[in-house]
């Protein structure tokens, strides 16, 4: 092959390649990224990596969730916690499948918005950890819909499943008459009704 047509197919693969990296949005890391990388594959363990590296990483890699947990300690430490408040915000409902107990620690842990979350994906979430045997956990969800979205759809269902935890699991007749007694309060007419009359009369005959 002539030196002009070596060239020439030199420089077409370059171009070639570049643009498929533009297709396919391969992205290269950035030297933060790459040192980050570098500190992980001497630590071997998330738990160890510092701050400035764990960010950087997640920076790179948004939908990781081991980092997200990773992060959650260091960040808080180094008075940034809003670094992991937002890295879970941004993953939004589709977390709750992924990793509930992640979604529960951003809640109630950390105290995270709730308002991003529409009430079916916090119901959802609940019943969640009542399915796993999870009580208290279902029941802090569950408490969190009736007093956040006291008017819900969702908050009825909700005060009644907190009420069902309360008494099948615990067997906790004033916490489960309580929710009851709001259950009837704010929603006389509603669709839970007939269940919640069911289970005080089971509460009722336990003596």
């Amino acid at each position: 092959m002539s030196g002009g047509v070596a060239s020439f197919a030199h420089v077409g693969g370059g171009i070639a390649g570049v643009l498929l990296c533009v297709l396919l949005h391969v992205k290269r890391d950035t030297a933060e990224v790459s040192e980050a990388r570098a500190v992980h594959a001497e630590s071997k363990d998330l738990g160890n990596m510092p701050f400035y590296a764990l960010e950087s990483m997640l920076q790179a890699e948004p939908e990781n969730t081991e980092l997200i947990r990773a992060i959650i300690g260091p960040a808080a430490r180094q008075g940034k916690q809003y670094v992991a408040l937002e890295a879970i915000a941004k993953l939004g409902p589709s977390l709750i499948v992924k990793d509930p107990y992640l979604v529960y620690s951003y809640l109630i842990d950390m105290n995270g918005d709730n308002k991003i979350y529409q009430s079916v994906h916090l119901l959802r979430l609940a019943g969640q950890f009542e399915q796993a045997g999870e009580h208290d956990r279902a029941i802090n969800v569950y408490k969190m819909i009736a007093d956040t979205r006291p008017t819900d759809m969702e908050a009825e269902n909700a005060l009644y499943r907190m009420a069902y935890c309360y008494w099948t699991a615990y067997k906790h007749r004033e916490f489960s008459g309580a929710c009851l007694a709001q259950l009837q309060k704010r929603f006389p007419r509603g669709q839970m009704m007939p269940f919640a009359v069911s289970l005080w009369k089971q509460i009722a005959g336990s003596g």
